[in-house]
């Protein structure tokens, strides 16, 4: 997972595609764009149209799915009761 990409390390020094090309060939699964902004579209065009063009990063980005769909069968498993003293949707307010 990556830090926020919006974040002052990594905006001014690269162009959104740029950052997300390297997150891609570094096999990275989660990428964050935390601020709603153009970075988000211009980060997801970037995405479909490497994986569209590339069999070997589509390749990598299904294991990469796997990978976070496994996790998260992990910790979000349906039918699993909720923590105790926790509702469905978090902690008690």
């Amino acid at each position: 997972m990556t830090d926020d990409l919006d974040m002052g390390a990594i905006k001014p020094a690269f162009e959104i595609a740029t950052a997300i090309d390297q997150i891609l060939l570094a096999e990275v699964d989660i990428a964050l764009i935390c601020h709603k902004g153009p970075d988000i579209q211009a980060a997801r065009e970037r995405l479909c149209q490497r994986l569209t063009d590339d069999a070997r990063l589509r390749e990598m980005g299904r294991r990469s799915l796997d990978r976070i769909l496994a996790l998260k069968q992990t910790y979000l498993h349906a039918g699993s009761p909720p923590c105790e003293g926790h509702g469905p949707t978090g902690p008690p307010v």
